[in-house]
């Protein structure tokens, strides 16, 4: 059976920023060849096929995904995959095409291919996706007045190529303007201003963005300590485990959660040579999943849960940053800073 339709993602951003792309999708089929000519290069999980084409839409050399409903993982192919190739039956499988020349920007050079199947439980149909383009690129950091130190950080995810809007003492004072949900991700970095509350318009402007908008949030601390000493009461829904306790000293990170992306390019265990202050961890909401330990904290030390539906996801850290106790800084600890840029790549689905 043959079916085509067009289908449009869309999040709000200009029209210059817009990406598109069309695609070809085999439902119940996978690449007819062996692992080793079938390598993605990029493995991540979606919670649904459109999430995991929008992935593609967002890489440039994205030529092929699958995605797999019933683990929501999503595979990501650059050229190095054959697609002039038999496709498989696989069921529960979606192998979505991109269809040369219909990316917007253009690609930087186009590969005519062509893809047959072999099974007739195959339905095959040809996608159009409109992506959220530079949105999904754009963050807003909240933080303390230590602009100097908060300034490298700007600068590094910058370079990083994320579009950063950072409000000095946003931490404290954001009342909700410029809307969160005008943003893929937030960043929350409390800093020395862990004793202020956030206006509730501020907080509501945010937990509205990430319940409803897709909109990602990463968490330092003192983000649980608030929590627990009656501030952010509007925000709490967003903190994934509760403050137990805190202390500073260096910290050993080792991870738990093989492939996932926040760890990208980050080595298996480390040891920061910076201290930092950091809080164990109480109790952890259901749903949330362990990234790494810290032998420090006792257990976990980056947790992280999933979008699901309209909401985006979180990522929260039991460090706190530039926090005046600690020797840490963001030009000093390059896989801190790492994790930090991996980690609101990931919110924002750029990862």
């Amino acid at each position: 059976m043959f079916l085509l339709f067009f289908l449009e993602l869309l999040k709000q951003t200009n029209g210059q920023d817009m990406r598109s792309v069309q695609m070809s999708s085999f439902v119940n089929s996978t690449f007819q060849c062996s692992q080793t000519t079938c390598l993605p290069y990029l493995n991540m999980t979606k919670t649904n096929l459109r999430q995991c084409q929008i992935a593609c839409l967002n890489h440039i050399q994205c030529k092929a995904i699958t995605f797999r409903q019933s683990t929501t993982y999503c595979q990501l192919f650059d050229n190095s995959i054959n697609q002039n190739i038999n496709m498989s039956y696989a069921i529960d499988v979606t192998t979505t095409i991109v269809i040369s020349g219909t990316r917007y920007p253009p690609e930087p050079t186009t590969t005519s291919t062509s893809t047959s199947s072999t099974t007739s439980s195959t339905t095959s149909s040809t996608t159009s996706i409109t992506g959220c383009g530079a949105l999904c690129n754009k963050t807003l950091l909240l933080s303390d007045t230590n602009d100097a130190a908060l300034q490298t950080l700007v600068n590094s995810l910058q370079s990083a190529g994320l579009t950063v809007d950072f409000i000095s003492g946003g931490i404290a004072n954001y009342t909700g303007s410029p809307n969160a949900s005008a943003y893929s991700s937030i960043i929350l970095i409390t800093g020395s201003s862990y004793g202020i509350d956030m206006p509730s318009t501020g907080q509501q402007s945010i937990l509205s963005a990430q319940q409803n908008n897709n909109v990602g949030v990463v968490i330092t601390e003192w983000g649980a300590y608030n929590v627990a000493y009656g501030r952010w009461s509007v925000l709490s829904p967003l903190i994934l485990a509760t403050y137990s306790s805190y202390s500073t000293t260096t910290m050993s990170y080792n991870l738990v959660n093989s492939g996932h992306p926040i760890w990208n390019s980050l080595p298996t265990s480390f040891t920061t040579s910076a201290t930092l202050s950091y809080i164990t961890l109480g109790t952890i909401k259901n749903g949330t999943i362990i990234i790494a330990n810290s032998t420090e904290c006792n257990g976990p030390a980056v947790i992280a849960r999933p979008s699901s539906g309209t909401a985006g996801r979180i990522v929260q850290f039991t460090h706190a940053g530039h926090y005046s106790s600690g020797t840490f800084n963001w030009g000093n600890e390059a896989n801190i800073l790492k994790m930090m840029i991996n980690a609101i790549k990931w919110t924002g689905t750029l990862l």
